[in-house]
């Protein structure tokens, strides 16, 4: 058995060894450009531009990926200086992600001119939404966009401008295929789509943002060849004329989170809004009990979608008063037509809060409390229902005050743990809230902690950073974190915070910290940060740019 092991480990070493001497520019063209398509510019310019006149020609050819999203300083001026002008002279395809802050989102400039395919810019603020819609107009190649606004871009007419800019006036409404948009205000369009105007080419859109039905129609109107749409539905539709033909003939897929809109309703909307060759359809909606009736929607799904594929309910029902009828509730999607779809259901009671959720479904946000929780499913296959809670890739914990018995539940893929406290003193805690959370995620996956809001938690909490070997990223409350270590002086929580911790976001909900506060805060945690993220929420807060100087100044932060 030794020999057999000691030939291996030669036989790795001799790999390894040919490995260190291979010559990169022995390699043929198409093998070099498909090695630089794996890493992203920066990486790939710094590493092998200017070293001679064949790789230069190569990375004159390749699909370059440009990210400037929580870049340093000198990284985007790098991009500016060097890689754009380069780049600017060729025909590449280009991605690119941008992010507006400090004006570094006027490098758009440089784009107009290349073969950009793909484009998303994330924190859009108000003052630049004309400056991006005169970079949009120009941009005639483009597949792909996703625009993300910051919280204060409220609606205005420029707002309402750029909408229209990305659905019916440029030349980009005529290549663009796929489009996401997560914008801090309402839907709204100017007016009705006259029969001049130019139809979008968009196949697949996100919008995610709360509409009306009249805004919707709209919006239907102005992309014609839509085959998959996410939209977020609210308010009621008592005055809509609902009683006209379908408008989408070619949507397939077709995703709502939907508030305050009764169950007769919705049917309406999708009656006569949507095509009978729907073959996904995923709702998920709050508070609206009705919804958790399998017998209406498989009569009414049956008859009006006849070729549906997939259907996809999730429904929470919070401050329930009397305790449900789970059986009941559950027996009604436990039919013929659910099983033979293999549409299975997971119906939860916890703490006045009743939820239903498909099973085999990847969650974008999974909310429980891990204890008390009175579970029924529609299917009695454990590796169905195993597979349901291997899909969580972000889990958000609730904690209760006193809570007794532990669900038996195992979340193996979480990367991402998010606790919100509803613990009236942090004494009302279980003793082995940490052992619980061990036992029910693996949490040696887990990149990011996050504490939702600045309510009561116990120190023990943080314990945790010492089971998380891959943990690079921390959102906290400032006051949490001071509560949690004991004003930064237990050593032990904050020598594993300075380990492990890449990314910091800290949120203020009262004082914003002074320059000491934060030069204190980063000496004890601060030996592998990174990137620092200072979040005030308090309605007319906000970090100034004499701060900012103040911080560079000092050398609290570094200016780059």
């Amino acid at each position: 058995m030794s020999d057999q092991l000691v030939v291996k480990l030669e036989e790795q070493n001799s790999r390894r060894h040919q490995l260190e001497q291979l010559d990169l520019e022995a390699l043929p063209n198409e093998l070099i450009l498909q090695i630089f398509g794996y890493f992203n510019a920066y990486d790939v310019f710094k590493s092998f531009y200017s070293l001679n006149v064949r790789l230069n020609s190569l990375l004159h050819a390749t699909h370059l990926h440009i990210d400037l999203i929580n870049v340093t300083k000198a990284v985007h001026n790098y991009h500016q200086q060097v890689i754009m002008p380069t780049t600017s002279k060729s025909n590449q395809m280009i991605t690119a992600k941008l992010q507006d802050i400090s004006d570094r989102i006027k490098i758009s400039d440089s784009l107009v001119a290349i073969n950009l395919q793909s484009l998303t810019i994330d924190g859009l603020t108000i003052k630049n939404i004309d400056y991006v819609r005169s970079i949009l107009l120009k941009l005639k190649h483009l597949i792909y966009l996703s625009l993300t606004s910051s919280p204060d871009c409220i609606r205005t007419n420029l707002t309402d401008k750029l909408r229209e800019t990305i659905f019916t006036d440029s030349e980009m409404s005529r290549s663009l295929k796929s489009c996401k948009l997560s914008l801090a205000y309402p839907i709204h369009f100017r007016d009705n789509v006259t029969t001049n105007a130019r139809a979008s080419a968009i196949e697949y859109l996100s919008f995610c943002q709360w509409c009306d039905i009249y805004q919707l129609t709209s919006l239907l109107k102005r992309v014609p060849k839509i085959k998959s749409l996410t939209v977020y539905l609210c308010g009621d539709f008592e005055d809509t004329d609902l009683a006209l033909s379908p408008l989408s003939e070619n949507l397939i897929s077709f995703r709502a989170e939907i508030v305050r809109v009764s169950f007769a309703d919705i049917q309406l909307l999708l009656i006569n809004r949507l095509s009978p060759k729907l073959e996904y359809l995923k709702i998920l909606t709050v508070d609206r009990l009705e919804y958790m009736d399998g017998k209406k929607w498989e009569q009414f799904l049956s008859f009006y979608f006849p070729i549906l594929k997939q259907f996809q309910l999730s429904c929470t029902v919070n401050d329930v008063k009397t305790p449900p009828n789970l059986t009941e509730i559950a027996q009604s999607f436990r039919t013929k037509y659910y099983l033979e779809h293999k549409w299975y259901y997971v119906f939860d009671y916890d703490k006045e809060e009743l939820s239903m959720y498909p099973v085999g479904t990847t969650f974008e946000n999974f909310v429980t409390t891990g204890y008390d929780i009175q579970t029924l499913a529609t299917t009695d296959d454990p590796q169905i229902l195993n597979h349901t809670f291997q899909n969580i890739k972000i889990l958000d914990l609730a904690l209760y005050d006193n809570p007794t018995a532990l669900t038996k539940r195992c979340y193996p893929n979480v990367h991402t743990l998010s606790f919100s406290s509803k613990l009236s003193s942090s004494v009302n805690v279980s003793p082995a809230l940490i052992d619980d959370i061990l036992n029910t995620i693996s949490v040696a996956n887990l990149k990011t902690l996050r504490f939702q809001d600045g309510e009561i938690y116990p120190r023990m909490m943080l314990e945790l950073i010492k089971f998380t070997p891959n943990l690079s990223t921390l959102e906290i409350f400032h006051k949490v974190l001071l509560n949690i270590t004991d004003n930064l002086t237990d050593e032990n929580i904050c020598v594993c915070l300075q380990k492990s911790i890449k990314n910091l976001k800290l949120i203020f909900d009262s004082t914003l910290p002074s320059t000491d506060d934060l030069r204190l805060l980063l000496q004890k945690i601060s030996q592998n940060l990174s990137i620092l993220t200072l979040v005030p929420t308090a309605s007319g807060q906000k970090f100034t740019i004499d701060f900012v100087e103040q911080l560079i100044t000092e050398n609290i932060i570094d200016g780059n």
